[in-house]
């Protein structure tokens, strides 16, 4: 089976070393004193996973370190254990930069992750894409971000931290901009920060207070900001622009879907350059991946329906949220997803999200 996993995260277990030689030298005099904040961008969580780990034990490479820091034992769990064509990677630690006020230092750290692994991991083998990582608190130096990296191999999309600020809204018209002229989507994903740090975005009604609570809620977020891109017109204004909503959940998108469209057909003079059905915009320009997969009773039977009632031939991708505590092994998702769609799910609809040739996999 053709395989391409959208969503691996790759980490630097040193950063503060790591990333200094990726730093221009008055990042580096002025962040050398901050090295703790370098080696981990988000201070600790006010949300602590009840087990004690969010990143999965059998993960940690044979050398030791952390999950996901090891380039080749990723490559080999990953890459040749799953028989994927190709990994997108995205950098949690990299995100987290959306937590950080100064928009200078939050740029100059997004530039060093996004440098720190092309060097690092993609020169180690060409099935690892990027989705580099932008920090929104200045659109204009994030615009400038995804120029400088536009023409580099590999680069599969741009990864958008999430602010207090919808993605519909005029603050990210730049970023748009640059990534429809380099022809890369826009990756949408939780990072660690939504809840917790002021300018991020907040839970609706107010703050969760355990964990659990706090993981259940976080599709608010994507409803959010999905409602945002089809009703301020982003997908109208830029038609070759694609968006990608990573272990955001999906079994909601249905209703959603029809609560959109009937919301528009009742409000259209409100959103006049909202020309076609929210649903119709989705299905062609917004995708979904798999993990995580809600576990419902009968779920050979609902998942089926819940794919057929979401467009999932169209819309879902395949992702395994390597190597966190809830990571999807992809025999399972197998198992769950009705056969007919499976080229489609494991391979198709991300090898044309990501411009990855669907012929030669590379």
């Amino acid at each position: 089976m053709r395989l391409i996993d959208c969503d691996v995260h790759p980490l630097i277990p040193d950063a503060g070393d790591s990333l200094t030689p990726f730093l221009p030298e008055v990042w580096r005099r002025k962040l050398g004193n901050r090295e703790l904040a370098l080696a981990n961008p988000l201070p600790a969580s006010r949300y602590s996973h009840p087990g004690g780990r969010v990143l999965r034990p059998d993960a940690q490479p044979p050398g030791g370190g952390a999950p996901g820091s090891d380039a080749e034992f990723v490559r080999r769990e990953v890459l040749d254990g799953q028989g994927a064509a190709a990994a997108i990677l995205l950098p949690i630690q990299g995100a987290g930069v959306a937590a950080w006020t100064n928009a200078g230092e939050a740029a100059a750290l997004a530039s060093a992750f996004n440098d720190y692994f092309i060097e690092h991991w993609l020169k180690l083998d060409e099935r690892f894409r990027l989705a580099a990582v932008v920090a929104p608190q200045d659109p204009q130096a994030a615009a400038a971000e995804v120029r400088r990296l536009a023409s580099t191999p590999q680069l599969a999309a741009i990864w958008i931290p999430l602010l207090d600020i919808l993605l519909g809204q005029e603050h990210y018209h730049p970023i748009y901009d640059a990534a429809a002229e380099a022809g890369l989507p826009i990756v949408v994903h939780p990072n660690g920060t939504e809840g917790i740090y002021q300018g991020c975005p907040s839970f609706a009604c107010g703050m969760p207070r355990s964990y659990a609570e706090r993981f259940v809620d976080l599709h608010q977020l994507a409803q959010a900001n999905l409602s945002s891109i089809v009703f301020e017109g982003v997908l109208d204004r830029w038609p070759s622009l694609r968006f990608a909503f990573t272990e955001c959940g999906w079994t909601w998108l249905p209703a959603f879907l029809w609560r959109m469209d009937t919301t528009w057909k009742a409000t259209r003079v409100e959103v006049p350059w909202v020309r076609e059905r929210p649903s119709e915009l989705v299905r062609q320009r917004v995708r979904f991946t798999t993990q995580p997969v809600d576990e419902p009773d009968k779920q050979h039977r609902y998942i089926a329906q819940i794919a057929e009632m979401m467009m999932a031939k169209d819309v879902l991708m395949f992702s395994s949220d390597y190597p966190h505590w809830d990571s999807e092994d992809v025999t399972r998702v197998v198992r769950v997803m009705p056969e007919e769609l499976h080229d489609r799910v494991f391979f198709e609809t991300a090898a044309e999200t990501y411009g990855i040739d669907v012929l030669t996999h590379a």
